[in-house]
């Protein structure tokens, strides 16, 4: 979050921005994220969402960039994908 100079969780239900993942996005807190941050992920990236908890992303998009991504990942996380175009 510091990245985007936010100070809590909740704002990455508003914020506005495209971020580029270059190996592993880990979700260690209960997440919602809007529809105006994106993500572009690099070759052979992923998202692993810790166990007990949830990660949801409401619009917007998840996309490969250069490459082929690894997907999400969860053993025990919960994982929602609503209005989410994923390339």
């Amino acid at each position: 979050m510091n990245a985007l100079n936010l100070t809590d969780v909740e704002d990455l239900k508003t914020v506005n921005a495209e971020v580029g993942i270059n190996g592993a996005l880990y979700i260690d807190q209960n997440v919602t994220i809007g529809s105006g941050l994106n993500f572009s992920m690099w070759d052979n990236s992923w998202i692993i969402v810790n166990n007990g908890v949830s990660f949801t992303k409401n619009g917007g998009y998840i996309e490969a960039c250069n490459g082929d991504w690894n997907g999400i990942t969860s053993s025990d996380g919960a994982v929602t994908l609503s209005r989410t175009r994923i390339d």
